[in-house]
């Protein structure tokens, strides 16, 4: 029996061995008819085979400009990984090496520039701080600039142990040390002396 290929449309034999209702002449053909049929299905895979090698890719790229484009192979001026110079006056490999190269060019002036906003910013340097020893820590939860304003406003911007108005510090109700949250629920404004005080302890102060 003779039929038609419905992807390559030429005529095929169709042995008794075979599925009365096939349609197309080989393996390849139903691959290509799937792949015309799924088209988004396939942007998929590529997407997620693209993801998993791309190790393997960049390695194969470097090696590639490595032997074609060997007089155009330059070092980083900061972290000295093999680059390809294109644009031709290209210097660093990323824009994250620019940044490095600069600070460490101009460390007092950018020490002046970070300074003068911290002065500006206390609320963002105190909550910046706080954040990061609690992923240093491994802690769950942060909290935002705002979220520390209103909790401040709620005390009446006293220390929530001495009740006298001073310059507030974070304090967590429950300490990093003993497991305890980063969340704003876990947050307690205190001045830096009751805090000293404190240390890891558990003190929980009634809310004003």
């Amino acid at each position: 029996m003779i039929k038609k290929c419905l992807q390559c449309s030429k005529n095929f034999l169709l042995k008794s061995k075979n599925h009365p209702f096939r349609r197309f002449c080989s393996k390849k053909c139903t691959t290509n008819n799937w792949i015309k049929n799924h088209p988004q299905r396939m942007k998929e895979l590529a997407k997620a085979k693209r993801k998993r090698n791309h190790k393997q890719r960049m390695e194969y790229q470097q090696k590639w400009r490595e032997k074609n484009f060997p007089h155009r192979i330059i070092d980083c001026k900061f972290c000295k990984k093999k680059i390809l110079q294109k644009p031709r006056n290209r210097k660093f490999c990323s824009s994250k090496c620019i940044q490095k190269e600069f600070r460490q060019k101009n460390s007092i002036k950018v020490y002046q520039e970070w300074k003068n906003w911290a002065k500006r910013n206390p609320d963002k340097v105190r909550k910046n701080s706080a954040n990061r020893r609690a992923r240093k820590r491994n802690a769950k939860g942060s909290f935002t600039e705002i979220e520390w304003k209103n909790l401040k406003k709620k005390f009446q911007y006293r220390c929530a142990i001495c009740k006298k108005r001073k310059k507030l510090t974070v304090d967590h109700k429950i300490p990093l040390s003993k497991d305890g949250t980063n969340y704003i629920s876990n947050i307690q404004p205190l001045c830096s002396r009751c805090n000293c005080k404190k240390y890891n302890n558990i003190l929980i102060s009634n809310k004003i």
